[in-house]
C-alpha cells in the first residue's frame, strides 16, 4: 500500500502551502509530511510507548496545526493499523487549531469525510501572525508584538477532547512570554494522565550561546527581549528562542513537568535528536 497514493487528497495545493519553499509540485507532494510520517510521529509513538499507549492510535491534540502534516501522519497511522483492529472507530481523535483562515478553511473541506479529525480556527490579532503577507520575493513583511496578554492563546475548543499526545512543530518559537504562558496552561489542561506533550522550541542555553557566539548554529538572534532573544525588532514573533530558566519557570506554573529536552541541529555540529528536528524538543507531562 502506498499510503501516500491513499491520502492524496489531503496534500493542500503547493500554491496555498506557506510553509514551504519548494517550486516543483511533484517534489512537493512526494515530500509533504515525510518527516512527520518517518521522524515525528514513530518517534512520538516510541515516548508513548508501553503503560503510555493505551492503543494503537493516540488521540492527538496538534497546536499550530498549519495545512495538517500531522493531521495527514495520523490519517496514515488510522490506514496502517488496520490489520490490528477488526473495526477504526469514528471517534474524535485528532483536533487540530491554526489562527489562519486558510489554512482551516482548506482542511475542513479536505478532511470532511473523516469526522475523527476536527479542526478548529483560533480568533487572534493579526499582530500575533508572524506570516503576515508575502511579497513577490516572498520576504516576510509582518508586524507583531513583543508582549501581548496572552489571550491569543485562550484555545477554546468547540468540543471536550482529553489527548494522549500533544504536539506542536515551530509554535513556541513564534509567539510572546504572556503567550507561551497561556499556551502551556491549556496543554496541562488537555492532557491525559497518562499523556504526553512534544513540544518544539529554540532553546538559549550554555550550548546554543556557544553555538551562536561562535558561528556553528544556523542563525543569528541579535535582539535580546528578555526572556526570548529574535533577529527582528519589527517581528520578533518571526523567531522566538527562549531562555531555558524561563521555559523551565513556565512549565512548572503551568503544573506540566519536563521529561527531557533533545536539542536540535539548528546549533550545528553534530548535534541531532531522536525526532529528527532542526529544533529543540521538550518531552513534559502532567505534575
Amino acid at each position: 500500500m502506498n499510503i501516500k497514493s491513499v491520502l492524496q487528497t489531503l496534500i493542500p495545493p503547493l500554491s496555498i502551502n506557506y510553509n514551504t519553499a519548494e517550486t516543483n509540485e511533484a517534489a512537493y507532494k512526494e515530500e509533504f509530511a515525510s518527516d512527520y510520517l518517518g521522524n515525528f510521529l514513530p518517534r512520538c509513538l516510541e515516548v508513548l510507548d508501553g503503560q503510555f499507549l493505551l492503543g494503537p492510535v493516540p488521540r492527538i491534540l496538534d497546536i499550530g496545526c498549519g495545512l495538517g502534516p500531522m493531521a495527514f501522519a495520523y490519517a496514515a497511522l488510522r490506514e496502517a493499523v488496520r490489520p490490528l483492529q477488526s473495526n477504526v472507530s469514528n471517534e474524535l481523535g485528532y483536533v487540530g487549531i491554526d489562527i489562519r483562515t486558510d489554512a482551516i478553511a482548506w482542511l475542513r473541506q479536505a478532511y470532511h469525510q473523516r469526522p475523527e479529525c476536527l479542526f478548529h480556527l483560533h480568533e487572534a490579532a493579526k499582530s500575533a501572525d508572524y506570516v503576515g503577507n508575502f511579497g513577490a520575493d516572498r520576504k516576510n513583511t509582518a508586524t507583531t508584538w513583543a508582549q501581548s496578554d496572552g489571550t491569543e492563546c485562550d484555545f477554546r475548543l468547540p468540543v471536550s477532547f482529553t489527548a494522549d499526545l500533544q504536539w506542536s512543530s515551530s509554535f513556541f518559537t513564534h509567539l510572546t512570554p504572556q503567550a507561551v504562558e497561556h499556551a502551556l496552561a491549556f496543554v496541562a489542561s488537555s492532557l491525559s494522565p497518562h499523556g504526553r506533550a512534544v513540544n518544539t522550541w529554540l532553546i538559549v542555553d550554555a550550548h546554543s550561546c556557544l553555538a551562536l557566539a561562535s558561528g556553528a548554529a544556523d542563525r543569528q538572534l541579535p535582539v535580546d527581549a528578555g526572556q526570548y532573544l529574535t533577529y527582528s525588532r519589527e517581528n520578533p514573533l518571526v523567531c522566538t528562542a527562549y531562555k531555558l530558566p524561563f521555559i523551565m519557570e513556565a512549565h512548572a506554573r503551568a503544573g506540566l513537568q519536563i521529561v527531557s529536552i533533545e536539542r536540535g541541529h539548528w546549533r550545528g555540529g553534530q548535534t541531532r535528536n531522536l525526532f529528527g528536528h532542526y529544533q529543540d524538543v521538550i518531552v513534559s507531562r502532567k505534575i
